[in-house]
């Protein structure tokens, strides 16, 4: 006899109103796996366009973060060949795509929600370190690692930073008029992301 597999419930990455963070939403609506991808990724720019800085920049600082070997697959993998290598995206935009996609055809796969979780960790501690002071630094490591292992500039040297991904605080303190970036010591994901929690609601 032939096992039944049970639907997997709809999940949505939408904004929470009382947090400014995105969660993850399951949610009764007929919603087409196409949708639901395009409508995660236009609340996540939603998001990221309610700070002061060109969403593009925190593109590239979630991919600063995913894209190390030790992350959930698809992501993931050996050190020689992690899962990222396959995105060849040419923009910000398109990258966001890839990150919020695999998330969801992981899911889809029935192999759980934890890189959903994952990414969504992510988003949530870009925006975090956004609201502070005193992390630019920090901020700009991470997004020139994600410009890096995205293929969008060279890996060695000194790096340009456009005027659309500088830094800009979210107070009247002067904002950061560097144009070059100089590495600091690399941190892990587990480091990063230490202390950050995940709630899942429903609507």
């Amino acid at each position: 006899m032939q096992r039944q597999i049970m639907p997997l419930p709809p999940i949505l990455l939408n904004i929470d109103p009382a947090t400014d963070s995105l969660q993850m939403y399951t949610t009764n609506a007929a919603y087409s796996r196409d949708s639901i991808v395009s409508q995660s990724i236009s609340n996540t720019l939603k998001l990221f366009s309610k700070t002061s800085v060109h969403p593009n920049r925190l593109i590239y600082a979630v991919a600063g973060i995913i894209f190390v070997h030790s992350s959930p697959q698809p992501f993931g993998g050996t050190k020689a060949n992690p899962g990222f290598c396959s995105f060849r995206g040419t923009d910000a935009h398109q990258l966001l795509q890839y990150i919020i996609s695999s998330a969801f055809n992981q899911y889809w796969s029935y192999k759980g929600r934890d890189t959903l979780q994952f990414v969504l960790q992510s988003v949530n501690y870009v925006m975090s370190l956004q609201q502070q002071l005193g992390t630019k630094d920090q901020l700009d490591e991470l997004m020139m690692k994600g410009r890096k292992k995205s293929g969008h500039i060279e890996w060695f040297g000194a790096a340009y930073i456009p005027p659309e991904l500088r830094h800009a605080h979210e107070t009247e303190e002067d904002n950061s008029l560097g144009v070059f970036f100089t590495p600091i010591r690399r941190r892990t994901n587990t480091e990063l992301l230490s202390g950050v929690t995940l709630t899942t609601a429903s609507i």
